[in-house]
């Protein structure tokens, strides 16, 4: 029996001993593990990663195009699954000191945090201004040094898994408790702090793991460590001047229309009066010299923009008493109020501006509800801008922070009129691959809420650009019918303006005064007088007459008579016609996104969209390389296939799984919870810290790991079907009950413990499995990157399952991926055993 020796002893006795390769690694186990500073540099660096892969995240749906804003989860996955496929082929990498080596890695990775960013912000403006040659400059001055920190960090933690298999459990623990503890704070910490400190914060907790490892055998790296720390400590005031990431310059919206209209003489200098980020999105307001609106009063006005992309116009009111006639009584903004003047009670879905609360003020609304997903939106309109818009200081207006679909649900009030205006559903794609919805506004069923909270003579208006008025009117028909409302021709009017379109939705059919009114707007001939600069860029027209396309029993056109007589044809006809209309519902709420793809929506992002498939199928190849490589390159050699195909398939099915039944996750509690930000913060943390939970409790107790695998399965298939039945039942008791966002919040969290609990069992016991079959040859990197890489695939072909097959059969896809995992090790073994 050969007694363990401190790792000084082994460094003086490397010589005279003859080890295996992978023999100093588990010499050093009990060392290692039992020290506390191993411990907590795993949990700083694990928060460190998140705090820096989420602000990553952000600043990538600021600085490049919205589909790209998927690219940060896949580049965290992808780092960490090539640093452990490293030390699975060059394992002597660590040295004779993998201390002094894992303290080398954590330095690196905090400084190579700072340093990525510092060179995103300088390249990314003419990257994706040069974008239209190719993705490989992208792939080169963006992918790559964006990997870095976490090709640091994946390695470090190959190192440590690698080094303590008997403790796999409890360092695991730490590993998830600090990426949930970090999913936690980032939605505290990014408002008040900003993208810049949180990354540059997120330097300091990896400097902080690299001085609890360096100290205190080495001593030199543990000054090193120190002396970087205090650099970080004076740069962090300073994070915004070395890290100035600016606004994608060609996405066609936002920071580009104040661009646009100065390059055609339309305005002048372009300010930034107001930035702050969020986990939902970055507001900027910008002021442009040498323009003015026109409503026909000539007013002062801002530009605010979401992640520089989806822009509205923020108008001053001048004070003036009736002003501003032409833009709220002949714009697509004013068609409702004709149907249904002087309402009593108003709700405005993302009052952005403020253009839909200044229409129901000037039709005379008594009480104006404006619910808006993100909570800067808020604070700009209410703090610095409130004398500005005066209409936030009005005791008619009432400011929510929530998702609209959301307080619909939650809601036990009625309206009059709901209004819904150019919402662009593209900029909760913010959220990354976490959040895969455009938005659930534009579902059938987000449109049955709107209608059930109306009153019984209420209407709705959904306004949006392009020509989606039929599509709309689908979604509405369907809605109304689920209602239980039938005839919807009756209830239904839709118009178009210049580049909008709109569908108004009656819950009670027309009356003749309402339709004498409605079709009274579409008779106007003349233009109106209304001049916004940053929208007649594209071509906005809202000066132009409006054109009634459908009104019951007086406009109608082929169009319309096909929709209402395949609506009204029965539940197989109804359904074949929105299968075909690639129409979207809560289980597939991508309404841009599929109406472009099946050719009902015409965008110009064809060649963008061709680009953007190119890039991720890349992403996936190199993926499937780098787990084979190692492969090719000396495992084949030594293990039979059937063996390696065990470990290949395991953690390939259990990385895959995990981040497609995170990603469900997230998005099934997302209206529950009320935002797409919030939904990330619960699941992640709950899901990540019961991993935890679970990883540690399965370490404990004699079971051979593969039974403890065999039982997880079992555990996790329970769980999870228990989940998917009664959440709802859950959900609806706590509308019913009027339940806020926090009590939702925390009822979300609890309800995923279960389920994080149980997928925590997987991976360390996995790992733990290598040990039986392979003691020759310590295979745990290999299986790290495997899983790394999978997870990087998971990341990318969500977005496609989801789409043309919906989040009810990925939920099902990531289930039967952990019960193939499990039966796969059940018969394994067992052919192991009759071998």
């Amino acid at each position: 029996m050969v007694t363990e020796k401190p790792l000084y002893q082994h460094r003086q006795e490397r010589r005279k001993i003859v080890k295996p390769r992978w023999r100093w690694i588990s010499i050093m186990a009990d060392n290692l593990i039992n020290r506390k500073s191993i411990l907590l540099a795993v949990l700083f660096s694990s928060t460190a990663v998140l705090f820096f892969e989420m602000a990553q995240i952000r600043v990538f749906s600021y600085s490049l195009p919205a589909l790209l804003s998927y690219m940060g989860i896949s580049l965290a996955m992808l780092g960490f699954g090539i640093g452990a496929m490293l030390l699975s082929m060059a394992p002597g990498i660590a040295g004779t000191r993998p201390r002094a080596t894992m303290a080398v890695l954590l330095i690196l990775q905090a400084i190579s945090m700072v340093v990525s960013s510092m060179l995103f912000a300088a390249i990314a403006w003419n990257t994706v201004v040069n974008m239209h040659r190719g993705f490989i400059p992208l792939i080169v001055k963006i992918l790559l040094p964006c990997t870095m920190p976490y090709f640091f960090g994946g390695l470090f933690l190959a190192i440590v898994f690698s080094s303590a298999k008997k403790s796999i459990g409890k360092l695991y623990f730490w590993n998830l408790l600090g990426a949930g503890v970090g999913a936690i704070l980032i939605t505290i910490l990014i408002r008040p702090l900003g993208a810049e400190k949180i990354i540059c914060l997120a330097s300091m907790l990896a400097m902080m793991s690299g001085l609890l490892i360096a100290w205190p055998l080495h001593r030199i790296l543990a000054f090193t460590a120190a002396a970087l720390l205090i650099v970080l400590v004076f740069v962090y005031p300073n994070s915004k001047s070395i890290m100035p990431f600016t606004p994608r310059p060609d996405d066609g919206t936002g920071y580009y229309q104040l661009l646009a209209a100065r390059k055609k003489g339309m305005g002048g200098e372009i300010t930034n009066e107001f930035s702050e980020w969020n986990i939902v999105g970055r507001i900027d307001i910008w002021k442009q010299s040498g323009n003015m609106l026109k409503v026909p009063e000539e007013i002062p006005y801002r530009l605010v923009t979401v992640d520089s992309g989806a822009a509205t116009v923020m108008m001053a009111d001048p004070g003036v008493e009736s002003w501003g006639g032409d833009l709220f009584e002949e714009t697509c903004y004013s068609f409702a109020y004709h149907a249904k003047p002087n309402p009593k009670s108003v709700a405005v879905i993302g009052p952005g501006g403020g253009t839909d609360v200044q229409t129901a003020l000037h039709w005379g609304a008594e009480k104006i509800t404006a619910v808006e997903i993100n909570s800067t939106s808020i604070s700009a309109a209410t703090g610095p801008f409130a004398s500005f818009l005066k209409w936030p200081l009005s005791d008619k207006v009432i400011l929510v922070h929530e998702d609209g679909r959301s307080f619909m649900k939650n809601t036990r009030e009625h309206y009059d009129i709901i209004q819904m205006s150019g919402i662009d559903t593209l900029t909760v794609n913010a959220t990354g691959a976490f959040n895969m919805v455009e938005e659930s506004l534009y579902t059938v069923e987000a449109f049955e809420d709107f209608i059930r909270v109306l009153k019984p003579d209420g209407v709705f208006a959904v306004i949006r650009f392009l020509e989606t008025d039929v599509r709309y009117s689908t979604i509405a028909a369907e809605a109304l019918l689920l209602n239980g409302i039938t005839e919807p021709q009756n209830h239904i009017a839709t118009f178009r303006q210049g580049l909008m379109s709109g569908v108004l939705v009656s819950k009670s059919r027309f009356t003749e005064q309402q339709l004498n009114a409605l079709q009274r707007i579409g008779e106007r001939s003349t233009p109106n007088r209304v001049s916004i600069p940053p929208y007649e860029v594209f071509d906005f027209r809202l000066n132009a007459p409006i054109t009634i396309k459908y009104l019951p029993g007086r406009v109608t056109n082929p169009e319309y008579t096909d929709l209402f007589k395949t609506m009204n044809a029965g539940y197989e006809q109804r359904k074949q016609r929105i299968k075909q209309s690639a129409i979207a519902t809560d289980d597939k709420p991508f309404d841009i996104i599929r109406g472009f793809l099946y050719g009902k929506i015409n965008l110009p992002i064809k060649s963008n969209f061709r680009l953007f498939s190119q890039f991720w199928v890349g992403i996936v190849i190199l993926a499937f390389i780098c787990i084979m490589l190692p492969v090719l390159v000396f495992i084949k050699k030594t293990f039979g296939s059937f063996a390696l195909l065990w470990v290949l398939s395991y953690f390939a099915l259990i990385g895959l799984s995990f981040m497609m039944l995170e990603i469900n996750m997230i998005n099934r509690f997302t209206i529950f919870i009320g935002s797409p930000g919030a939904s990330i913060a619960v699941v992640l943390t709950s899901i990540l810290v019961a991993s935890g939970i679970g990883s540690y409790v399965s370490s404990l107790g004699t079971w051979a790991p593969q039974h403890k695998i065999a039982l997880g399965t079992l555990l996790l298939v329970i769980t999870a079907m228990v989940l998917k039945n009664f959440s709802p039942a859950v959900f609806s008791a706590c509308y019913a009950a009027g339940a806020s966002q926090e009590i939702r919040g925390t009822i979300a969290g609890f309800m995923l413990i279960p389920l994080g609990f149980c997928m925590g069992w997987f991976f360390p016991n996995g790992l733990r499995v290598i040990d039986t079959p392979f003691s020759g040859i310590h295979l745990v990197p290999w299986a790290i990157a495997i899983n790394g890489f999978m997870s990087v695939v998971g990341s990318v072909i969500t977005l496609p399952i989801t789409l043309y097959f919906g989040f009810n059969n990925l939920f099902w896809l990531s289930l039967a991926g952990y019960i193939l995992a499990g039966l796969l090790t059940v018969v394994f073994f067992r052919k192991l055993i009759s071998i």
